[in-house]
């Protein structure tokens, strides 16, 4: 998505040529995937240390701010006089930051071998996008406003007025005063950004103006082509040999199954009252063994199209007993480290 904006920049030749400078070949591949990654590990923090640079010889230079409350409105900060006292960025700030760091490191070493997984999904294939993908959460806005606009307006024009606005702040922004009661105009403009962002990027979900067709939609919600869901949260021991047809209600053992049976009538039930070409639905899960520690889960829905016409839709997936997929938000399974018990 990202490139093909690129694309959109103005003249022709420009963009063709800066999408193919980002992706390395006409399409998404090895060469775009380590171009992206060096941008990642080398220029963009090569980026934030030069900020951080800048920010810290101010800092040093000219000092600290004080509160809003106590700062003199109209004081000019980038000249008032030097404290008589220092706090040194070596050693001082720096062992306080560093301890910060460490710290907050070792917290989320913590949190991710205990608390989170990461597991394998399906092999990724340049040719097909899967249904409902989304960007990272902080793109949800330019996902959002990409179903609405040109990209060219979305993905070009926009950001790019964005970023001068953000650039020119300081220079529009001519109020001497930084105390709230004193700055309701931009207060009251932040919001007004603010509630926008949040809006596009409810957008950029796939709850807005993107809607496949019920059958679907139903089994995306259950078993999605990407991500998690529902039957690979329950786990591979939750899934029952057995062929389950919604018509004949049916009911096992296993509760979080039976729970997976009910959202697919649910969903069946609820697309055939709000979809009038989706006429006499019913599905049927098949589950079966298909080799040693993995499971074939077959998706049937069938239906009759308003000319009276019988439609099936199939999808099928496979889970592994090790693919661990329930295990994304809990703690993990650490028994095996521990010796076994006496007898």
């Amino acid at each position: 998505i990202g490139t093909s904006m690129a694309e959109a920049v103005p003249p022709k030749i420009v963009g063709e040529t800066v999408n193919l400078l980002a992706r390395g070949a006409p399409d998404i591949g090895a060469n775009g995937l380590l171009r992206f990654y060096l941008l990642h590990v080398l220029f963009l923090p090569l980026i934030l240390f030069l900020f951080f640079f800048v920010h810290y010889y101010k800092v040093v230079h000219f000092g600290i701010s004080l509160p809003s409350d106590e700062e003199e409105v109209g004081q000019d900060t980038a000249n008032k006089v030097p404290a008589d006292r220092r706090v040194y960025f070596l050693p001082d700030v720096m062992i306080d930051e560093a301890t910060f760091l460490i710290g907050f490191t070792t917290l989320m070493v913590v949190i991710t071998a205990f608390f989170f997984s990461a597991p394998l999904e399906s092999i990724a294939n340049p040719q097909s996008t899967p249904l409902h993908t989304v960007a990272p959460w902080y793109f949800y806005w330019l996902q959002g406003l990409l179903k609405i606009a040109d990209k060219t307006v979305a993905g070009v024009i926009v950001p790019g007025v964005l970023l001068v606005l953000l650039m020119g702040i300081p220079y529009l922004d001519r109020n001497p005063s930084r105390r709230g009661r004193d700055r309701r105009v931009a207060i009251i403009s932040g919001v007004v950004a603010g509630i926008v962002m949040l809006v596009l990027s409810w957008m950029g979900t796939p709850y807005y103006a993107v809607q496949g067709a019920p059958s679907v939609e139903i089994v995306q919600e259950l078993m999605p082509e990407e991500g998690m869901g529902p039957v690979r949260e329950i786990g591979y021991g939750h899934l029952p040999i057995g062929v389950y047809d919604t018509r004949e209600n049916p009911i096992t053992d296993d509760e979080e199954f039976n729970h997976i049976l009910h959202e697919f009538e649910a969903g069946i039930a609820h697309f055939a009252e709000t979809d009038p070409s989706f006429i006499n639905p019913y599905g049927i899960l098949r589950v079966t063994q298909e080799q040693p520690s993995l499971k074939r889960i077959a998706w049937e829905i069938n239906w009759l199209s308003p000319e009276g016409k019988e439609e099936r839709f199939l999808r099928t997936f496979f889970l592994h007993e090790d693919s661990l997929y329930w295990e994304q938000y809990g703690l993990k399974d650490f028994s095996f480290v521990r010796p076994p018990a006496e007898e």
